[in-house]
């Protein structure tokens, strides 16, 4: 964001790179309570999902689910596995490549029809993803470490671009053993969506386990509020009376 709160543009489309470095320009992809579904990209140029509009639209929270407000009740159990995700993720994919790495090319794009389109030696390709996902993760870690906790964000969308990763680098060994299919690819199909339904999926399961920790702690302040307070006792007649 600029000094006037308002996104840079390049032309007209909008332009920014403060979701790299503020953990509050990245909670714009995951507003519920934002009806849009499209929202001025914060790395990069152009527009982002809002995964949390996408959230409310498909019934799985409610308008009023921000993450900022939940953020502290998120459970700690959550909050380590939201923090290992990058890493696991960076592991998934140096064993993809590791595993699509006996092909002698791969392919490195893919037409608008999901057909291989360009092929380039496995190792330059191997070592693309595995370069970019390996910046991923320090990313990720590095938001951590600068917010003293856990970004939701930074690890749902880490995970979320690994999981493609994955996927791409197993269409690429799929389409090395047949190169002669002209059949569109099904896992590059996937992997194109992989992120939209990692990140939504994670970050909606956060705010989930939010709300339980909450509704958790509300019933637990009652049953001992319940179980300190005072008994009345009435005093008993006397029968000799």
């Amino acid at each position: 964001m600029n000094a006037v709160g308002r996104p840079r543009r390049a032309l007209p489309i909008p332009a920014s790179l403060d979701g790299l470095l503020s953990a509050d320009a990245r909670q714009d992809i995951f507003e519920p309570e934002n009806p849009r579904l499209l929202v001025p990209r914060t790395v990069g140029v152009g527009w982002d999902l809002n995964f949390g509009a996408l959230a409310v639209r498909l019934g799985l929270i409610r308008p009023d689910d921000s993450l900022p407000d939940l953020r502290d009740h998120i459970p700690e159990r959550v909050s380590r596995a939201l923090a290992l995700a990058p890493v696991l993720g960076l592991c998934a994919v140096a064993g993809t490549v590791l595993a699509a790495h006996n092909h002698p090319e791969l392919p490195s794009r893919w037409t608008p029809t999901l057909r291989p389109k360009t092929w380039k030696p496995a190792r330059r390709v191997g070592l693309q993803h595995l370069g970019v996902a390996g910046l991923l993760a320090a990313w990720a870690e590095w938001a951590d470490q600068t917010d003293g906790r856990v970004d939701p964000v930074a690890s749902a969308l880490t995970a979320g671009l690994h999981s493609s990763s994955v996927l791409l680098l197993l269409a690429a060994a799929r389409a090395a053993r047949k190169p002669t299919t002209d059949h569109p690819s099904v896992l590059a199909a996937v992997a194109m969506v992989a992120p939209v339904v990692v990140t939504t999926g994670l970050l909606v399961a956060t705010v989930t386990s939010a709300l339980d920790q909450i509704a958790e702690d509300l019933a637990r302040a009652r049953h001992d509020a319940t179980d300190e307070a005072p008994v009345r006792t009435t005093p008993q007649e006397n029968p000799d009376e």
